[in-house]
Protein backbone atom coordinates (compact mmCIF):
# COMPACT_ATOMS: atom_id res chain seq x y z
CA UNK A 1 0.00 0.00 0.00
CA UNK A 2 2.80 2.43 0.85
CA UNK A 3 4.53 1.44 -2.36
CA UNK A 4 1.45 2.31 -4.45
CA UNK A 5 1.08 5.59 -2.59
CA UNK A 6 4.72 6.40 -3.32
CA UNK A 7 4.23 5.59 -7.01
CA UNK A 8 1.15 7.84 -7.21
CA UNK A 9 3.02 10.68 -5.52
CA UNK A 10 5.94 10.18 -7.90
CA UNK A 11 3.63 10.26 -10.96
CA UNK A 12 1.90 13.38 -9.66
CA UNK A 13 5.20 15.17 -9.06
CA UNK A 14 6.58 14.11 -12.47
CA UNK A 15 3.39 15.24 -14.21
CA UNK A 16 3.61 18.65 -12.51
CA UNK A 17 7.29 19.05 -13.37
CA UNK A 18 6.59 17.97 -16.95
CA UNK A 19 3.73 20.44 -17.37
CA UNK A 20 5.82 23.28 -15.94
CA UNK A 21 8.79 22.42 -18.16
CA UNK A 22 6.60 22.12 -21.24
CA UNK A 23 4.85 25.43 -20.56
CA UNK A 24 8.19 27.17 -20.04
CA UNK A 25 9.50 25.75 -23.30
CA UNK A 26 6.36 26.81 -25.17
CA UNK A 27 6.92 30.40 -23.96
CA UNK A 28 10.57 30.41 -25.07
CA UNK A 29 10.94 31.68 -28.66
CA UNK A 30 12.40 29.36 -31.29
CA UNK A 31 16.12 29.77 -31.95
CA UNK A 32 16.76 31.52 -35.25
CA UNK A 33 19.67 32.68 -37.40
CA UNK A 34 19.16 35.38 -40.03
CA UNK A 35 21.61 35.51 -42.91
CA UNK A 36 21.77 38.03 -45.74
CA UNK A 37 23.30 38.04 -49.18
CA UNK A 38 23.04 40.53 -51.99
CA UNK A 39 19.96 38.77 -53.40
CA UNK A 40 18.04 37.34 -50.43
CA UNK A 41 17.54 36.72 -46.73
CA UNK A 42 17.74 33.26 -45.21
CA UNK A 43 16.15 32.55 -41.82
CA UNK A 44 16.94 29.24 -40.13
CA UNK A 45 14.73 28.10 -37.25
CA UNK A 46 15.19 25.01 -35.06
CA UNK A 47 12.13 22.80 -35.62
CA UNK A 48 13.03 19.26 -34.50
CA UNK A 49 10.26 16.70 -34.18
CA UNK A 50 7.76 18.64 -36.30
CA UNK A 51 6.19 17.57 -39.59
CA UNK A 52 6.09 20.09 -42.45
CA UNK A 53 2.28 20.14 -42.39
CA UNK A 54 2.39 21.24 -38.73
CA UNK A 55 4.36 24.41 -39.48
CA UNK A 56 2.82 27.79 -40.25
CA UNK A 57 5.11 30.41 -41.80
CA UNK A 58 3.96 33.95 -42.53
CA UNK A 59 5.61 37.18 -43.56
CA UNK A 60 3.78 40.17 -42.06
CA UNK A 61 5.35 43.43 -43.19
CA UNK A 62 9.00 42.90 -42.18
CA UNK A 63 8.37 40.24 -39.52
CA UNK A 64 8.81 36.58 -40.41
CA UNK A 65 6.58 34.54 -38.07
CA UNK A 66 6.84 30.78 -37.48
CA UNK A 67 4.44 28.62 -35.47
CA UNK A 68 5.02 24.91 -34.82
CA UNK A 69 2.59 22.34 -33.48
CA UNK A 70 4.38 19.13 -32.56
CA UNK A 71 2.07 16.12 -32.44
CA UNK A 72 2.81 13.04 -30.42
CA UNK A 73 1.28 9.66 -31.21
CA UNK A 74 1.95 7.17 -28.44
CA UNK A 75 1.21 3.49 -28.39
CA UNK A 76 -1.66 2.78 -25.98
CA UNK A 77 0.63 0.53 -23.95
CA UNK A 78 2.97 3.45 -23.19
CA UNK A 79 2.40 5.92 -20.35
CA UNK A 80 3.83 9.41 -20.76
CA UNK A 81 5.39 10.15 -17.38
CA UNK A 82 7.06 13.47 -18.12
CA UNK A 83 5.92 15.84 -20.85
CA UNK A 84 8.95 18.10 -20.93
CA UNK A 85 8.93 19.16 -24.58
CA UNK A 86 6.53 21.89 -25.61
CA UNK A 87 3.92 20.89 -28.16
CA UNK A 88 3.40 24.41 -29.49
CA UNK A 89 6.33 26.67 -30.24
CA UNK A 90 6.68 29.96 -32.06
CA UNK A 91 9.31 32.46 -33.04
CA UNK A 92 9.87 35.43 -35.26
CA UNK A 93 12.60 37.54 -36.76
CA UNK A 94 12.44 41.03 -38.23
CA UNK A 95 13.94 41.51 -41.66
CA UNK A 96 16.11 44.64 -42.04
CA UNK A 97 14.11 45.74 -45.11
CA UNK A 98 10.54 45.49 -46.35
CA UNK A 99 11.80 45.27 -49.93
CA UNK A 100 11.31 41.52 -50.33
CA UNK A 101 9.37 39.29 -52.71
CA UNK A 102 7.12 37.31 -50.39
CA UNK A 103 5.46 35.53 -53.32
CA UNK A 104 8.84 34.06 -54.34
CA UNK A 105 9.76 32.97 -50.81
CA UNK A 106 10.34 29.29 -50.11
CA UNK A 107 10.60 27.18 -46.98
CA UNK A 108 12.28 23.81 -46.52
CA UNK A 109 12.24 21.51 -43.51
CA UNK A 110 15.34 19.31 -43.39
CA UNK A 111 15.39 15.80 -41.98
CA UNK A 112 17.53 17.12 -39.10
CA UNK A 113 14.77 19.55 -38.08
CA UNK A 114 16.04 22.84 -39.46
CA UNK A 115 13.44 25.08 -41.09
CA UNK A 116 15.08 27.21 -43.80
CA UNK A 117 13.11 30.13 -45.18
CA UNK A 118 14.57 31.95 -48.19
CA UNK A 119 13.09 35.35 -49.08
CA UNK A 120 14.38 37.11 -52.21
CA UNK A 121 15.04 40.84 -52.07
CA UNK A 122 13.40 43.33 -54.44
CA UNK A 123 14.00 46.95 -55.31
CA UNK A 124 12.94 49.41 -52.58
CA UNK A 125 9.28 50.36 -52.85
CA UNK A 126 8.17 47.13 -54.55
CA UNK A 127 7.46 45.01 -51.47
CA UNK A 128 4.83 42.30 -51.92
CA UNK A 129 1.80 41.83 -49.69
CA UNK A 130 2.21 39.41 -46.76
CA UNK A 131 1.39 35.85 -47.85
CA UNK A 132 1.45 32.36 -46.44
CA UNK A 133 4.63 30.38 -47.19
CA UNK A 134 4.22 26.64 -47.73
CA UNK A 135 6.76 24.24 -46.26
CA UNK A 136 8.26 21.16 -47.84
CA UNK A 137 10.08 18.21 -46.28
CA UNK A 138 13.46 18.07 -47.96
CA UNK A 139 16.94 17.47 -46.65
CA UNK A 140 18.86 20.52 -47.82
CA UNK A 141 22.20 20.79 -46.06
CA UNK A 142 23.11 24.11 -47.71
CA UNK A 143 22.85 27.29 -45.69
CA UNK A 144 23.62 29.79 -48.44
CA UNK A 145 21.02 32.43 -49.30
CA UNK A 146 21.27 32.31 -53.10
CA UNK A 147 20.88 29.56 -55.65
CA UNK A 148 24.30 30.40 -57.10
CA UNK A 149 26.02 28.85 -54.03
CA UNK A 150 27.52 32.14 -52.82
CA UNK A 151 28.15 32.38 -49.10
CA UNK A 152 26.10 34.61 -46.78
CA UNK A 153 27.54 37.99 -45.97
CA UNK A 154 26.40 38.49 -42.39
CA UNK A 155 24.72 36.04 -40.02
CA UNK A 156 22.67 37.46 -37.18
CA UNK A 157 21.06 35.71 -34.26
CA UNK A 158 17.52 36.62 -33.34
Amino acid sequence: MLRRLGERIERTVLAGVGRATSQLQERTPLSVDLLESEKSYLAEFDAPGVAAEDIDVRLVETELQVKLHRTRDLDESIDLLLRGRGLRRSGSVSLPSSSVDAAAASATLTSSGTLRIRIPKTEPGSAAEPIRIETASEDDSETDTDDDQSSPSSPAAG
